[in-house]
């Protein structure tokens, strides 16, 4: 029986791809402008780990990595709240999901205070039970610790959880603690994550959880 969710945040919940993609650029053009690169889809690769793994991948300085994070954190807050937009259904089923008597999950490898003013702009935040974000992990997603962790603070078994995402890191994070795993499909890469990690369900819309859980609870 499925008693609780997990859910990603960015391209899961909310559409920040756009803001993701032009903070990557801002901060590669400030901060190494011989690197910068040529179209915004080129950041993809960047999407999903945690910001400092990024950036170490084009500096051996873990001084110069500091400061892109901060550069990019800046950034992304002067241009959030204004391009942000949430998935159809979302918030429709996380909150038949919380009347339902579901406990719901947040794991991301943003800080709290990061990902706190997208939660709030579309009422999101009241509605989760525990919040997994980077500082209180050592072991980042795909790992399966953020899970764990997630599972124990509320109070149900890892094989009572679906995991819910839209990057490898995410479905290989519930598949490596033992959870049900769910991956939405309105990100480019959809497909290829698909065949990568064989998840256990495939989202056309959030709330195809709704039937799903009807299904394995019955």
């Amino acid at each position: 029986m499925i008693k609780a969710l997990c859910f990603d945040l960015d391209l899961t919940l909310v559409n920040s791809g756009m803001i993701i993609l032009k903070s990557f650029d801002y901060a590669f053009s400030k901060c190494l402008k011989e690197k910068r690169k040529e179209k915004l889809e080129d950041y993809l690769e960047y999407i999903g780990p945690p910001l400092k793994d990024s950036f170490m991948k084009n500096t051996n300085d873990p001084k110069k990595a500091d400061e892109m994070i901060e550069t990019y954190i800046n950034y992304y807050k002067d241009i959030e709240l204004d391009i942000l937009t949430i998935f159809p259904t979302v918030k429709e089923t996380l909150v038949y999901l919380k009347n339902e008597g579901y406990k719901l999950g947040l794991i991301t490898t943003k800080y709290l205070k990061s990902a706190t003013p997208s939660l709030k702009k579309y009422g999101l935040y009241e509605l989760f039970d525990s919040f997994m974000t980077l500082e209180k992990q050592t072991k980042p997603k795909p790992h399966k610790e953020p899970l764990l962790m997630a599972a124990k603070e509320m109070g149900v078994k890892p094989d009572e959880v679906m995991m819910v995402g839209d990057n490898v890191v995410d479905i290989m994070c519930g598949k490596n603690a033992g959870s049900l795993t769910a991956l939405v499909s309105w990100n480019k890469w959809s497909e290829d994550t698909k065949k990568l990690t064989h998840p256990d369900y495939y989202l056309e819309k959030m709330s195809d959880l709704i039937d799903i859980l009807k299904e394995i609870n019955k």
